[in-house]
């Protein structure tokens, strides 16, 4: 059987996410560069990418976490309006901050050790002209990134709610079963049980037949763990618990079968017959 790797270790293809997708994002950011400017050398183009992917995977996180904040909390649309609009902003700002950091900064270590010769751009005009060039962009990407978190969640919560459905479903019905179960039947042990004690001196080879008779009708109620059974399993299972009967009523009670072979297979839920018959004999 196949092993889905997402489904085992998410972390594991979050991971792949954050690298696969940046990766493939710089590789047509570049390319895009090149046509848009033939004279652009492609190590440029791929730089500025990366760099520019970096930034925006660097700051996914918080986004993510301001996303869960927002989920989790309150249902308002003033906190949803507040906390986007904060998240929003603080994107727009942080994220040209961030890629010139990551631009600038080796460059500017580098050069203070004397390994270039050439001194770096100065931060705050480079910041101050990315910061306008990138402000439609930025808001762009976060509100897909927010639109796109919303959606996995939905449908990974919407998932989870149909499996907890269908689990309490199940344990329902086997609650219901073991009620089922459970209800066979406190009078009729205890009337059997009496039966047997007054045979025990009278008739002991009867009243061990009887014994041995409820013995195996409870060993049958124990064991049947399915929902369903076929049709003849579950006769099967009345037949002994008539016998019992049979045996405690004497001539009082006359039994007729009267059973459709073409019907034994058919599958019916798990002691549905039992209280149906009981409560015929009553």
């Amino acid at each position: 059987m196949p092993v889905n790797l997402f489904a085992r270790w998410p972390r594991v293809s979050l991971a792949l996410a954050y690298v696969a997708l940046p990766t493939l994002f710089s590789l047509v950011g570049g390319v895009e560069s090149l046509l848009n400017s033939a004279s652009l050398d492609w190590n440029v183009a791929l730089g500025r990418e990366a760099v520019y992917w970096t930034a925006w995977v660097i700051l996914m996180p918080p986004i993510f976490r301001l996303c869960h904040w927002l989920h989790h909390g309150p249902q308002s649309w003033r906190r949803y309006a507040l906390g986007l609009t904060a998240g929003g902003v603080l994107t727009v700002v942080l994220l040209p901050l961030l890629y010139e950091m990551i631009r600038i900064g080796p460059w500017a270590i580098a050069w203070k050790l004397s390994r270039l010769k050439n001194a770096p751009p100065a931060f705050w005009p480079e910041y101050r002209g990315l910061f306008m060039h990138l402000i439609t962009a930025s808001v762009v990407i976060f509100a897909c990134t927010v639109i796109a978190w919303y959606a996995v969640t939905n449908y990974r919560e919407a998932k989870e709610s149909r499996l907890e459905s269908a689990e309490l479903g199940a344990m329902l019905q086997q609650a219901q079963l073991q009620a089922l179960r459970s209800q066979l039947n406190p009078h009729f042990l205890f009337n059997t049980l009496h039966s047997i004690a007054e045979l025990i001196h009278e008739n002991p080879r009867h009243a061990e037949q009887m014994l041995l008779q409820l013995g195996e009708l409870l060993r049958k109620s124990l064991e049947t763990q399915s929902l369903e059974v076929p049709l003849a399993e579950e006769i099967d299972f009345i037949r002994s618990y008539l016998s019992i009967e049979q045996m405690r009523l004497g001539d009082r009670l006359e039994i007729v079968w009267k059973i459709d072979p073409t019907v034994l297979g058919a599958r019916v839920p798990s002691l549905i017959l039992q209280p149906i018959v009981e409560n015929a004999i009553r």
